[in-house]
This record gives structure tokens, sequence and C-alpha cells, in this order.
């Protein structure tokens, strides 16, 4: 916490602050958080899709920007 004050806490932020400040957010388990819950809600949207009961290229569409958005590459 201390390490993020003090870097959030400067004017401006180097190349090396940002990978320091990624670095920090993995060992805290941030990223693995983030995608724990980003699936969670997919998850749920993709339940709330289905009880609409509709089949229609604007779900299909939907469904498609859920998985993309959970699968992709960072």
């Amino acid at each position: 916490r201390t390490q993020l004050a003090e870097i959030y806490a400067r004017p401006q932020m180097a190349q090396r602050d940002v990978a320091q400040v990624l670095e920090l957010f993995d060992e805290a388990g941030a990223r693995a958080a983030a995608e724990a819950a980003a699936r969670r809600y997919a998850g749920m949207s993709i339940k709330g899709l289905q009880a609409l009961g509709l089949e229609n290229a604007a779900v299909a569409s939907l469904r498609d920007l859920i998985h993309f958005a959970i699968e992709r590459e960072r």
C-alpha cells in the first residue's frame, strides 16, 4: 500500500512505475480477483439472456460480446 501511495503521489509516472504497479497488483491477487468477478458477472449475464427466452441476432451478438470480453487475451 505504501509503495502504491508513493507512486500515485508522483506528478507523473514513468514506465517503470507502471510496471511496478502492475506487479504489486498481481502480488496482491487483484488480477485473479477481477477475472473471477468478470466470469461471475458473465455467467449471470448469460443466464439473464437465457431467461428472456429470445433467440435472435441481438441476443446472439450480446452473448458473443460477453464471451469475447471474458476470453480475450490481455
